[in-house]
């Protein structure tokens, strides 16, 4: 109900709050500082993961891919996830900046929010609280220190009479006349202080109304003037007992507790003089409202918002001895300055201090482990990778086959070829004839193998290796054999000639240019001994034919090994230019997501 406060009296109750509010505005700005540091660290680290993760999944990489191909598929489904996870990120963030924004306007301060019914003494109050005094002159506004900065929040358009925040700043007080019916919401800051002057949360206008909702969710204290010429009035109960009962805290205070009455001086002189109300009637006053309220909501709805108070004040009494601390006391606005004063260093408004950073720690939160976490950006890259995985083990297998059919079709041309040139034994055009027919079965393969994957090939097998002469191609020549001729012991020597010329034909006929050797030796002993009655000697070469042969074999290995090369190497290239791209940018953006998370464990989160 009421309270006597017994702190210790002091003319200098108000300068005290003063030097309250300046502690706590110190205290505000070092939160204000360290957290807007890291907001916007979050800021710049969500804006470059999105730049760099958007770069790194743009679908031209895809270009070259067929359209049904499934990895081109998994790219274009994991790009949409991750662009649409990326921007409920910028959604969220922009939700979080407009929250931070309503609280750098009166969220980093002592918020005092007033309202009530018309004359209900809001303006004076108001004015005191900035200047000591209800209704300023220019000189003592000028000499306030420190200085109140007044503002005007989102004026009503109507007809009638409204303060403009030019006007406002100008006067730099609240209007203490007609224009206190104001349907507009005005303010000051003063150092850690923010106080609010409004028509009440049922402005006839939506806007006012709206705002008026978020300065009492957002308000510190709520005080509720009501004039003791009509206290306790049924709309102002209802109204104070819902406030209660939403977990606000209340501070009702009867303003104008103040009678004029006539007295005599020493000289028989009547004069008037400004006095309170008897405290009698004061307490009754406080009693009845106190009780009105605690009829409509049970008391336990102020039980976590400190104990209702009805405070009864007058602000012209206090003015008139400000520097008397008995008086003073008398006015209540001691009382008001105290409870302002205690209400710096509450729970409430160290909660209030800790707020930015327990909401930038939620939002942190929710970004590194919530349902649009930076895991769940990761998840939707793991088809990806699935899918890269099954394309390359595809181009393997695809690989062997084509290297398979390329020989098949290649080797029986070779043989063709070799065959063809064994009369010219012109070298060059072996080596050109073997290479078209190289190129033109390499290049017929592969392209209908690549054309299965990829869009563009046709320039595979070119881009892949420039074909060139093969100088190792071994040279066609003749086998002989020199043969020595004796004319002693019966013509043994022309016998063993001609046996050896025999042997040689039977021998190339059975096992090619070996076989004529071992067959020259075989036929020139079974020779020898038919003309050994033969005398003299004397030496004779012999051709036992060509290494036709050796040719084939030599000439098909080179070109089966380019074969291979070359088609290994067309596919890797396929590889290099689509599969590896894609892979790489996969890479990219896990490498982003790590920086990303770095800096949020490092430099943004609040430990």
């Amino acid at each position: 109900m009421t309270t006597t406060d017994k702190t210790q009296i002091t003319p200098c109750v108000r300068k005290a709050f003063l030097v309250a509010l300046g502690q706590l505005r110190d205290d505000f700005n070092n939160v204000k500082v360290d957290i807007e540091q890291r907001e916007a660290t979050l800021r710049r680290a969500i804006d470059d993961l999105t730049r760099s993760t958007l770069s790194t999944s743009d679908t031209s990489v895809t270009l070259g891919l067929t359209v049904n191909n499934p990895l081109a598929i998994a790219v274009k489904n994991a790009n949409k996830k991750i662009e649409a996870s990326l921007k409920v990120w910028q959604e969220k963030i922009e939700r979080y900046e407009c929250n931070t924004e309503f609280r750098k306007n009166f969220g980093d301060s002592l918020l005092v929010y007033v309202y009530g019914k018309v004359k209900a003494g809001k303006s004076s109050i108001g004015n005191y609280v900035a200047y000591g005094h209800g209704d300023p002159d220019d000189a003592i506004i000028e000499a306030g220190l420190p200085s109140p900065e007044f503002f005007f929040e989102k004026a009503a358009k109507k007809n009638e009479q409204l303060e403009t925040e030019a006007t406002l700043k100008e006067r730099r007080k609240f209007a203490v006349d007609a224009c206190e019916a104001t349907a507009s919401i005005q303010g000051f800051k003063l150092s850690g202080l923010t106080w609010i002057d409004s028509p009440g949360l049922h402005s006839k206008t939506e806007v006012n109304g709206k705002l008026a909702q978020e300065y009492v969710d957002a308000a510190d204290l709520i005080l509720y003037p009501m004039s003791s010429s009509a206290p306790g009035r049924a709309s102002d109960l209802e109204e104070i007992a819902n406030l209660l009962q939403n977990g606000k805290r209340v501070e009702v205070v009867i303003t104008r507790c103040d009678v004029t009455e006539e007295d005599e001086n020493d000289n028989g002189e009547i004069f008037e003089q400004l006095v309170m109300k008897s405290k009698k009637d004061r307490d009754a006053q406080s009693k009845h409202v106190y009780d009105e309220i605690i009829k409509i909501k049970p008391k336990t709805y102020a039980k976590d918002n400190g104990e209702l108070e009805v405070l009864t004040v007058s602000v012209r009494y206090a003015e008139m001895h400000s520097n008397d601390p008995v008086e003073l006391e008398n006015s209540g606005m001691t009382a008001l300055f105290h409870k302002l004063t205690a209400l710096t260093q509450s729970d409430g408004v160290r909660l209030k201090q800790e707020t930015p950073i327990n909401n930038l720690r939620v939002f942190v939160d929710h970004i590194r482990a919530g349902d649009l976490s930076v895991q769940a950006l990761r998840d939707d890259l793991k088809p990806l990778a699935d899918s890269i995985k099954q394309q390359r083990q595809e181009l393997q297998q695809k690989q062997s086959v084509v290297v398979g059919r390329v020989l098949s079709e290649l080797n029986p041309l070779i043989d063709d070829a070799v065959r063809k040139e064994k009369t010219r034994r012109d070298m060059k055009a072996l080596e050109r004839t073997c290479t078209e027919h190289l190129q033109r079965v390499v290049e017929k393969h592969t392209n209908k193998a690549l054309n299965e994957i990829f869009e563009e090939t046709q320039n595979a097998v070119n881009t892949a290796v420039r074909f060139q002469e093969f100088k190792d191609l071994p040279a066609f020549r003749d086998i002989t054999k020199d043969i020595e001729i004796s004319s002693k012991a019966k013509g043994g020597g022309w016998g063993g000639l001609l046996g050896g010329v025999a042997g040689a034909g039977i021998g190339f006929l059975v096992a090619g240019p070996a076989g004529a050797i071992a067959g020259a030796s075989i036929g020139s002993g079974v020779g020898g001994v038919a003309g050994a009655s033969l005398a003299g000697s004397r030496t004779e070469r012999i051709s036992l034919g060509d290494n036709m042969h050796d040719v084939l074999v030599e000439t098909t290995k080179i070109f089966n090994e380019a074969a291979e090369k070359i088609v290994a190497t067309a596919f890797e290239g396929m590889d290099q230019n689509f599969l590896m791209p894609i892979e790489q940018r996969a890479k990219d953006v896990n490498l982003a997501l790590d920086r990303f998370i770095v800096i949020l464990n490092q430099e943004v989160y609040p430990k």
